[in-house]
C-alpha cells in the first residue's frame, strides 16, 4: 500500500527545510500531541504511540543531500514498512511531501488507509506551520 501525503509549501530554502525533517528530533513537533505520545526519540530514530491503535518505531535508513530522507521500520509495529520524506526548492522556498510503502494486506488496507493519510496529512500541514 502506498500513501502520499498533501504537499507542504514552504518559506524556508530547501537546505533548512531537509535539515529540520532529516533529524528525527524535530519529528515531534509534527504530531498531534493529543493523539501520540513520544516514548523515544534522537536523530536517527523515533518511537511513539497513537493512543488507542499501535506503538510506532523508525529508524533513518538514508539520506541524500537536501532532497530525501528515507526511514524504515523498526521494533515492534503493526507490519513493515518505509517512509520517504521528499523536499523540493521551489521559487519561493521549498516543498515537502510523505510517501508511505506499507506491507498491508488487503483487510488491514481497508483499515488503515484513511487514517494513515489522515496522520500523514496533519504532519505536512504541521510542517507548514513550523519557523525554520
Amino acid at each position: 500500500m502506498i500513501i502520499t501525503s498533501n504537499k507542504a509549501t514552504l518559506t524556508a530554502k530547501q537546505s533548512n527545510t531537509y535539515s529540520f525533517i532529516s533529524n528525527f528530533s524535530n519529528f515531534e513537533k509534527l504530531l498531534p500531541k493529543e493523539r501520540v505520545i513520544v516514548k523515544d526519540i534522537s536523530s536517527e530514530n523515533i518511537v511513539f504511540e497513537i493512543k488507542g491503535m499501535a506503538t510506532i518505531g523508525m529508524t533513518v535508513i538514508e539520506r541524500q543531500n537536501d532532497k530525501l530522507v528515507v526511514a524504515e521500520s523498526s521494533g515492534k509495529n503493526p507490519f513493515p514498512f518505509k517512509l520517504s520524506i521528499f523536499v523540493t526548492e521551489t521559487d519561493l522556498g521549498s516543498e515537502a511531501y510523505l510517501e508511505f510503502d506499507g506491507e498491508v494486506n488487503s483487510f488491514l488496507k481497508m483499515m488503515v488507509e484513511t487514517p494513515l493519510t489522515n496522520f500523514f496529512n496533519s504532519l505536512v500541514s504541521e510542517l507548514e506551520k513550523q519557523a525554520l
